[in-house]
Formats: C-alpha cells, sequence, structure tokens
C-alpha cells in the first residue's frame, strides 16, 4: 500500500515557507481536491489573471492520458474571472485541488502547490501553457525507466493570433548527449538549462 500525505482540509489555511529571508506566506485552500490514491503526478498551476488561456490549460491537463494525476491550482490574486473558472473546474474534476493567495508571483505560488503535493513527480505548467496530451505519460515513462529524479522536455511557442506554433526551445547539444546526467555534468548551467520554463 502505498503512503499518502494527509490533506489538509477545505478552508484550512496553510502556512508555506519560501526562500531563506523571505517571509512565510499564507495561503487558503478553497478546493480540496478527492485524490485518494497516491498521484503520479502532482501537476502545479499558479494561477494570476489568466481567464483568457485558464480553460485550455485545465483542459489539456484534465485530458492527459496519464490519468493517475493531481491538479493543485494556486490563485494568485486574481483580479479577473480566474477563480470562478477554477472553481467551475473543480466541481467537474475531483482531481483539482484549488488554493488562494494575495498577489506574491509565480514563485511564491508554486511553493504553495509543492507545499500539498503527493505525487511521487512535481510538474509546473503557467496557466497560459498547455501540455500535449501524452506529455505527462511520457516523461513519467522516461523517469522510471532511467530512475531519475528530473526528466525536461523541449518546448514549443504558440503564436495566439496565428494560432500555430511560431518556433521550439532546445537544449544546447552538449546537454543533449548526456542522457541521463548527473548535476555536475551540466553545472555550468544547472539553474537556466530549462531558461525560461520552470
Amino acid at each position: 500500500m502505498n503512503y499518502i500525505k494527509a490533506q489538509p482540509a477545505e478552508g484550512r489555511i496553510i502556512q508555506v515557507q519560501n526562500a531563506e529571508g523571505e517571509p512565510v506566506t499564507t495561503v487558503q485552500i478553497v478546493v480540496q481536491n478527492q485524490v485518494n490514491y497516491e498521484p503520479k503526478v502532482s501537476v502545479i498551476i499558479p494561477v494570476h489573471n489568466t481567464e483568457k488561456y485558464l480553460k485550455q490549460c485545465l483542459d489539456s491537463i484534465i485530458n492527459q492520458t496519464l490519468k493517475e494525476i493531481e491538479i493543485i491550482c494556486i490563485d494568485d490574486g486574481s483580479t479577473d474571472s480566474s477563480l470562478s473558472i477554477l472553481r467551475e473546474y473543480a466541481q467537474k474534476d475531483p482531481r483539482i485541488g484549488v488554493l488562494q493567495q494575495k498577489n506574491l508571483h509565480a514563485g511564491v505560488a508554486r511553493n504553495a502547490g509543492i507545499t500539498v503535493a503527493r505525487g511521487k513527480y512535481l510538474s509546473v505548467l503557467d496557466a497560459d501553457d498547455f501540455f500535449e496530451a501524452r506529455m505527462l505519460e511520457v516523461m513519467c515513462h522516461q523517469a522510471e525507466k532511467d530512475g531519475s529524479d528530473v526528466v525536461m522536455c523541449t518546448n514549443s511557442v504558440y503564436d495566439d493570433s496565428l494560432k500555430q506554433h511560431v518556433r521550439e526551445t532546445k537544449f544546447a547539444n552538449k546537454y543533449l548527449k548526456i542522457s541521463p546526467f548527473q548535476p555536475l555534468d551540466v553545472s555550468d548551467a544547472l539553474y537556466t538549462i530549462s531558461n525560461p520554463n520552470a
């Protein structure tokens, strides 16, 4: 039997520890997900005023071929209808949980999501982005195959006005030759290898 970290109750206020020297953040659990298994992946989505893109983002996650996931959305002080959209989707899919905090930006919101995450792996997605339908399945399979702590992939930049992919961001060839790699193998770019993505 897999151990499942206890879920904090809906309506509960949690304290989130941020980077050293940064203040603790207070976050409220608005909707608790109903996941009663150990998720393979916890998808963490910071949300701030992204009503235009949020439904496409959420649809791309709830329709993943990998179903054993939890979806943690953190409303980062939105002033548009983003929180209403999150509540609507949480009613439709029990894997969705919603947290709310004042506007402290994506990094702090991600920390809040990590605090309550119960998945074996974490995946971070911005609310104005979306995943291909098999992405989590493929990434999870690769992590299991290689025994990896971290799996990375390229991404496409989508032009909303043209309704098409306009370019693909790729890793430098020298990193592609090292797979799987150790942190020392990429020490010159450990914190920037996936820039600008989390």
